[in-house]
């Protein structure tokens, strides 16, 4: 059973949002365990301080390394000999080779098509990512946060072999940066854009982790129909009525022909995603079959 604990000025916050529909169902079921502790609660001060002045001056409090460390000793034991990542130091994947493109082949909107990524399965082209964790155990300590990668489909997947995920909920200007260098292993960023705590991004990496978990989900083959399952963007889905203000399904998807409806959804798939997400679409690695739907 995986455990999900959140560390965060706000348990009620987190608990009761993560608690319904399939997430309620898998705890329910003894496939996932939630917990949430208040760093308030490891405080010495008759205040339950847990924010200070930044050094080096700034507008802004800092959230304190002692509360948020004694928080999360509480979840996974003694952190003696406890090794995290310090993303500055850690190892990283080498940065991509440049594609190959040929001026004799275009997509019919007039961009360039690298070739390897149609001939080559190697090729597919992974952004460079720090890979940082505690080679000691299988419990994570996730810290999101502005400065880390991109949180991906492929790191929810690698956060659900794990056996305990600690979710670190930063506030005010974040987190000490010492808890990031001596504790976290994984340091995630949601997107450009700012937030006024680490809540809402921790529930979303519990969320998008919890749903991989063998049983989560009713029907196992829903996986294989979400984006980024393959590299791409998923095709889009109808259901009755056949027509709605005017608007009708696709008549393939009514003909009852199973191999035309796979064929047309693997073509929408590629072209949304090379449409509105490129940079997914010359990561992906492709068959020749997806440049001949293309007209490559």
């Amino acid at each position: 059973m995986l455990r999900v604990d959140f560390v965060t000025l706000f348990p009620e916050m987190v608990l009761p949002a993560i608690r319904h529909s399939m997430m309620k169902r898998a705890e329910e079921s003894g496939l996932v365990a939630f917990g949430a502790v208040n760093p308030r609660d490891f405080t010495h001060d008759k205040h339950r301080t847990v924010d200070d002045d930044p050094f080096g001056g700034g507008p802004g409090m800092v959230m304190k390394c002692e509360p948020v460390w004694a928080a999360v000793e509480s979840l996974v034991g003694s952190l003696e000999g406890w090794k995290g990542g310090d993303q500055d130091e850690a190892v990283c994947l080498p940065p991509p080779a440049p594609p190959s493109f040929s001026a004799s082949r275009k997509t019919r909107e007039g961009s360039p098509c690298p070739q390897s990524a149609i001939r080559d399965p190697q090729s597919a082209i992974r952004n460079p990512k720090s890979v940082i964790r505690n080679p000691k155990s299988r419990v994570a300590v996730v810290l999101p946060d502005p400065t880390g990668p991109l949180f991906q489909q492929s790191d929810a997947h690698e956060l659900a072999q794990t056996d305990q995920i600690v979710l670190l909920c930063g506030h005010y200007e974040g987190i000490d940066d010492r808890i990031r260098q001596l504790l976290a292993t994984h340091v995630f960023s949601m997107g450009d854009y700012v937030l006024t705590g680490g809540e809402l991004p921790a529930l979303t990496i519990a969320d998008a982790v919890v749903r991989l978990l063998p049983g989560v989900l009713g029907c196992s083959g829903s996986l294989e129909q979400d984006s980024f399952f393959d590299g791409l963007l998923s095709a889009p889905q109808f259901t009755h009525p056949e027509t709605f203000q005017g608007a009708t399904i696709p008549e393939v998807l009514r003909s009852g022909d199973h191999g035309g409806a796979a064929t047309w959804k693997r073509l929408q798939s590629l072209r949304t995603t090379r449409q509105n997400r490129p940079d997914l679409f010359w990561r992906a690695t492709l068959e020749k079959r997806d440049a001949d739907m293309l007209s490559f």
